[in-house]
This record gives C-alpha cells, structure tokens and sequence, in this order.
C-alpha cells in the first residue's frame, strides 16, 4: 500500500505527520517514550507518563510529536538510524559482496540486541503488524536503503549479481527480519556462532552470481 504526498507508511499510522524541523522538545519525547516503552511495556505507554517523563506538558506532546503511538514508531526510526549508523561504521575494505554479508549480521544483531525494539515486539502487536504483512515502514525502507551503496559496489566489481537495487533489499530485509525480531528462537536452538554463520551463508548465496563458485 503506498504512502500519501508526503507520508511515510510509519507516519501514517495515526494523524497528521510531526514537525521534521530538528525540535529539542520532540526529542525529549522520543528518549522518554524509549525509556517508557523499555520499562514499562507498549501497553502501558500513555500521553502523561510520557510528558511526565520528559519534563513537558502534554500539550506539548500533541503539538510535538502527535499521539504516544505515532512517537513510538518515530522513536523505532530513530533507533534503527542510530543501529545503521553503527552497523555501517568501519566495514571491511573489501567486495561488496562481503560487506554487505558483514552488514547485513551487523543490522540484525544490532536490531536484535536493541531492548526498545525487543519491548515494542513483546508489546501491542498491532502497532507492528502492518509494517510486517502489508507494506514497509521508515525504519524498514531505512535498511533497504542502507545496503544500496554496497549492492551498487557489489555490482561494479561483479562479485553481486546485477538486480534492481530496491528488489535486492527489499527481499533481504524481509527474509532476515525473522532473525532480527525473532532472535531467541534461532539461537536457542541452534546457537549464536551455528546462527552468524548459517546468515552469513544466506546472504552470500543470494547475492552471489549464478556464475561465481560457492566458497
């Protein structure tokens, strides 16, 4: 389902988009839905623990930020932005093959290590569903984006084979967000080192060109 002029899917959850202007009350609305949401759950995430929390009026939550579910879903932007950012940092110099396998286990670890997304996954199940059944959100659209500078080194050296950029992260972000949301299962089971390397394998095989051999 594509967004409105203007809209993203996540901003489109509910009312009228916040002000994108940097705004120093906004962003204490966001550090104190984070830590609400961590400590107490999404179910329990109201306008006045969150402007208590942040030193605000609720009024200024309204006028900032819209309502707390719309400021949580910001907050999940922000949080994976600052994941990318880490994730992205001090990549190894080589093919854009091998970045990108290398980021793509940074990005799901560092979701999947992150406490806000873990409270937001345990939390109101419906605040999520949409982003995972029907159409990508910001925080998705931001991974996708994430990966298209390697996909296009990748694809300049030949070491991934030659796709549309959109498709490619698109289709690894929905087949390792399961890894990312749902850790637990895959590394109860099977073990941290069996999981990073069994991902690794994934995303190598689906980038690699049906001409390269297999390591």
């Amino acid at each position: 389902m594509p967004s409105g002029p203007g809209e993203s899917p996540d901003e489109r959850a509910s009312g009228s988009a916040p002000s994108a202007e940097p705004d120093a009350s906004r962003e204490r609305l966001l550090e104190a839905v984070r830590a609400e949401v961590v400590e107490s759950g999404l179910d329990k995430l109201s306008a006045t623990s969150v402007a208590r929390r942040a030193g605000l009026a609720r009024i200024t939550l309204y006028r900032r930020g819209g309502d707390v579910k719309r400021l949580a879903l910001t907050a999940l932007t922000r949080e994976t932005e600052t994941i990318i950012v880490r994730a992205t940092r001090d990549l190894p110099d080589g093919s854009g093959r091998d970045r990108l396998v290398e980021l793509a286990l940074r990005l799901v670890k560092g979701v999947a290590a992150s406490d806000f997304v873990r409270a937001l996954v345990g939390g109101d199940t419906t605040l999520l569903a949409p982003y995972l059944t029907e159409h990508l959100g910001t925080s998705q659209r931001a991974l996708v984006a994430a990966a298209t500078p390697d996909l296009q080194r990748g694809m300049g050296d030949g070491s991934v084979r030659r796709a549309d950029h959109h498709t490619i992260g698109t289709v690894l972000v929905q087949a390792l967000t399961p890894f990312a949301l749902g850790s637990g299962v895959a590394v109860g089971e099977l073990g941290q080192p069996v999981v990073d390397a069994e991902i690794r394998r994934l995303v190598d095989g689906y980038l690699r060109p049906s001409e390269a051999p297999a390591p």
